[in-house]
């Protein structure tokens, strides 16, 4: 039968081996210093004792090696670590399992031999219930560690030396049904596990619905440091770079947004199979699809100086473009709205404009006719503007030629301090909160958990206020920023 390997459960076993064998190594050296002490071993064959207790303490220093760096050798490789967990085993067997026979060789059928086969029969069985994965190493494993003993015993041709002979072997081969029962059960647990039990598999939308909670954490937690690199680039927009570098920097930029981009789509996409967000094919957010326009194209607008205008089609899926163009109007938003239509009576554009449009255009059209339209709604737009100077105090911005100037000074200022204060200055009077200065000047819809916002306000203050006297811009505690003039 084939079985499925599953690493995570691999990795548990064979730690859990590796661990296990720390007592037997250990066990080893008093053993061995026990057995050669006793009756005068050591003295009477000093030189092949020393050679045995060398190769007992190397094979005990390389398996304390392999358990002390389990975590690097396992991790540089689980099968490179399991060839060198078998060779530990097999050294182990051999120097143990030639060891007794020595004894019975040098010394007989004493209380040294019965240390060592305690000893022997101990850490085989241990072997059998920590590292069930393997079977073939712990089958040569059970055979260097007992067939150089029974071949020692039968040859001694005692009838005490055969009894124990025949208990040795009886021992052995119940270790080999032992350890193959052990390994296909093991097995057979771990592809059941992995398959999963029908009780299991009727559970499987509830363990789905921790996947995906996980996955909302990950990405949650992958958004964060995405936040603070991208307030760190927007600080490096104001810094002195070359054309090159401002050009890497752009392109960094619009590569980290896409991430941010991509987090989120994958943050919605758990909510959504979760059920935290529920989908309905006739819901449209126009809101949500208005911010999302400006977002992608007001930067670009506003870098050259173009207003955006709406261009709305009547007869749309599942909804009227009228409605689109009311709901727009009852937000205060008063964007240029030019209706397209194949309805073209009067009476139709009529209706057109009174529900908020500012031109209609009939269908079939020519597309430079609609070209123009759409410029004369910018010009419209345009003139709607009155306000083209702000002045706070003897503080005063000018929006056509984008200079400042106090107290009839000129303050220079960097494109994205002259944007703050901009702002600033369109809302004097009140408080601008953190989230409006992210969301108007530096087109963010997420907070960057850094201080970009107070490192410019600091910067824009020492400009405004350091060399006059009255201060204009106030920090408001607890809320935001505040462009005011007097007391």
């Amino acid at each position: 039968m084939i079985y499925r390997k599953d690493r995570k459960v691999l990795k548990r076993v064979d730690y859990g081996a590796a661990k296990n064998s720390l007592m037997g190594v250990l066990a080893a050296l008093v053993v061995y210093a026990l057995v050669t002490a006793w009756g005068g071993v050591y003295r009477a064959y000093e030189l092949e004792t020393l050679i045995a207790g060398g190769a007992v303490v190397l094979v005990t220093a390389y398996r304390l090696w392999l358990v002390a760096r389990f975590d690097a050798l396992y991790g540089a490789g689980p099968a490179r670590w399991r060839r060198l967990f078998a060779l530990g085993l097999i050294l182990h067997a051999l120097v143990w399992g030639v060891l007794p026979a020595w004894l019975v060789w040098r010394v007989g059928t004493g209380f040294n031999v019965f240390v060592v086969i305690l000893y022997n029969v101990g850490v085989t069985t241990a072997l059998g219930s920590s590292w069930m994965a393997g079977l073939r190493v712990r089958q040569v494993y059970i055979l260097l560690m007992f067939l150089p003993l029974i071949a020692s015993l039968f040859l001694a041709a005692g009838l005490q030396e055969w009894l124990l002979g025949l208990l040795v072997t009886s021992y052995t081969f119940y270790l080999f049904r032992l350890y193959r029962g052990q390994y296909e059960l093991f097995w057979h647990a771990v592809t059941r596990e992995r398959r999963g039990s029908p009780e299991r598999r009727r559970d499987l939308p509830a363990n789905t619905d921790i996947q995906l909670s996980l996955v909302y954490r990950l990405a949650h937690e992958l958004r964060t440091p995405m936040n603070s690199v991208m307030g760190m680039m927007s600080l490096l927009e104001d810094t002195r770079l070359s054309d090159e570098q401002q050009e890497y920097l752009q392109v960094a930029g619009q590569s980290g947004k896409l991430m941010i981009s991509l987090i989120d789509d994958v943050l919605d996409y758990s909510r959504i199979l979760t059920g935290r967000i529920t989908l309905s094919p006739d819901y449209f957010d126009l809101r949500g699809a208005l911010e999302q326009t400006l977002e992608a194209f007001g930067p670009m607008a506003q870098s050259k100086n173009l207003e955006l205008s709406a261009v709305v089609d009547r007869m749309l899926p599942k909804r009227d473009g009228l409605s689109i163009i009311s709901e727009l109007r009852g937000t205060g938003d008063d964007t240029p709205a030019l209706i397209l239509s194949a309805l073209g009576q009067v009476d139709d554009r009529v209706t057109g404009l009174r529900a908020g449009g500012d031109d209609y255009l009939t269908k079939p059209y020519a597309f430079s006719e609609l070209l123009a339209r759409i410029e004369i709604l910018g010009r419209r737009k345009g003139g709607r503007e009155q306000e083209t100077t702000y002045r706070v105090g003897d503080l005063e911005l000018d929006r056509l030629s984008h200079e400042v100037r106090r107290a009839g000074q000129q303050i220079p200022l960097q494109p994205r301090e002259y944007r703050l204060l901009e702002y600033l200055m369109k809302n004097a009077g009140q408080v601008v909160t953190r989230t409006m200065l992210l969301e108007h000047v530096w087109d963010y819809h997420f907070d960057p958990q850094t201080n970009v916002i107070d490192v410019h306000i600091s910067r824009l203050r020492s400009k405004i206020e350091k060399d006059f006297g009255e201060p204009l811009l106030r920090t408001v505690r607890g809320a935001g920023y505040m462009m005011k003039a007097g007391g």
